[in-house]
């Protein structure tokens, strides 16, 4: 697979492509968000992640790389930027980025352990998507270029310890950091068509098998609920992606079955600390009991109906 990318043609960022960001917002929402942290709640949650990050930040100037504190540490940041338009952020993301861009166990490796490397392409796809105004032609290209490779490496397969059964997480994630990339990726189209659109339609049709497979019409997830929530750490932000790029999409059109999933989910879940974290639920998985939303509650203040919206709220401020 590498021998065929390193032939596979350069190309120049599409101009035909719509602007960053693109992926969970436009560029015309931005100043909306900008503004939204300037007043409570969302000011004390702004400077409670801000912090965070700050913290993991001074952690990395003394420790070797590794691909998941850095990866989520990039996002942090850029998320950050996205958030402020300050462009400190946009530069420590930069650094985050030249670490994971020379990760040669599992990012440039088309056969590594597949959950860390999509983890490291929905990681990088959303810095560039957030940060792509701020940063130079040049690095752009680089970040472009890599997302290109890992994208194909992980719509191919998920390496030798990989779940290829439909219903299995392992396929919610790889499928979902394959559509997020694609909908983020800049090509030149030729005849309208771009070189991620394959993979794009086929990790659309095999996401949509895996939701129809992994979960039941009344909402459970045939895995586990704790499976449900890291899978949906890839799944949410792909669906987001559909939404924003695709006018007519919508989840309950695209997976019926998961109109109930957060409900039940919710059902099954308390706000007891557990090693760390506030949630715990009735799961007896090997994926443990601990409950963390992984931004999945708020995602579906997008993704499911209105109706659900009232009761979603409640679960996020309890837990």
């Amino acid at each position: 697979l590498i021998c065929l990318l390193s032939i596979f043609p350069a190309m120049l960022l599409a101009q035909e492509e719509p602007p960053h960001p693109r992926s969970f917002f436009n560029a015309s929402e931005v100043p909306a968000l900008r503004s939204k942290i300037q007043r409570e709640p969302f000011k004390s949650m702004y400077e409670a992640f801000q912090q965070i990050a700050l913290e993991e930040q001074e952690l990395q100037r003394d420790r070797p790389y590794d691909p998941y504190e850095d990866g989520d540490l990039m996002v942090k940041q850029a998320m950050l930027y996205l958030l402020t338009g300050d462009k400190r952020w946009s530069a420590a993301c930069r650094v985050s980025a030249e670490r994971v861009l020379k990760d040669e166990k599992f990012l440039k490796n088309p056969i590594s352990f597949g959950l860390t490397r999509a983890r490291l392409l929905k990681n990088l796809a959303l810095s560039y998507d957030f940060c792509y105004d701020a940063w130079e032609q040049s690095f752009q290209e680089k970040v472009n270029k890599q997302l290109y490779e890992t994208m194909f490496s992980v719509n191919a397969n998920m390496g030798h310890a990989g779940n290829y059964s439909i219903e299995s997480n392992w396929m919610g994630v790889r499928f979902g950091s394959v559509i997020l990339a694609a909908m983020v990726w800049d090509a030149e189209k030729a005849e309208g068509r771009t070189a991620a659109q394959p993979m794009e339609w086929d990790a659309t049709k095999r996401l949509r098998e895996h939701l129809e497979k992994s979960i039941f019409v009344n909402g459970w997830n045939g895995e586990s609920m704790s499976y449900h929530i890291y899978g949906w750490t890839f799944v949410g932000p792909a669906l987001l992606a559909m939404e924003q790029n695709l006018g007519s999409f919508s989840l309950m059109d695209f997976a019926p079955q998961t109109k109930n999933s957060l409900h039940s989910l919710m059902t099954s879940t308390v706000a007891i600390e557990h090693r760390g974290i506030r949630g715990i639920q009735a799961d007896l998985s090997d994926d443990d009991l601990m409950f963390s939303t992984g931004g999945v509650l708020s995602m579906g203040f997008r993704l499911y109906p209105r109706e659900q919206h009232a009761a979603l709220r409640w679960m996020h401020d309890y837990l």
